[in-house]
């Protein structure tokens, strides 16, 4: 299940979570749109190196397709109940989480 975008007051939270959903396959799926707006968020960061704020704003102005990261990647689940009884299991990657993005491992860029 999706990390929920907002908390017990009904603000957004900030920065939102890392919203990802899972195939048939358990892989786990990570919006291409939620790392285009980490990237704008150093883009527009006065605290970050500006050579570093221009490749950020570079690469968020494109289009990126969903990561998916496999099933046996570490992550952090909770069950859930509601008021009314309702369950759910949230899920989340842990804290301090960093993706690499490379070349494939099997075969050349």
């Amino acid at each position: 299940m999706p990390s929920r975008q907002h908390g017990p007051d009904l603000a957004q939270k900030t920065p939102p979570p890392v919203t990802f959903d899972r195939t048939e396959r358990d892989q786990i799926i990570i919006p291409g749109t939620w790392l285009a707006a980490r990237l704008e968020e150093v883009a527009t960061n006065p605290s970050v190196a500006s050579e570093l704020r221009t490749i950020a704003l570079t690469l968020a102005r494109g289009q990126f397709q969903d990561l998916v990261l496999p099933p046996d990647v570490e992550t952090v689940a909770f069950q859930v109940e509601e008021r009314d009884g309702t369950t759910y299991v949230l899920e989340a990657l842990p804290p301090g989480f960093l993706v690499a993005i490379g070349p494939d491992e099997t075969g050349p860029a």
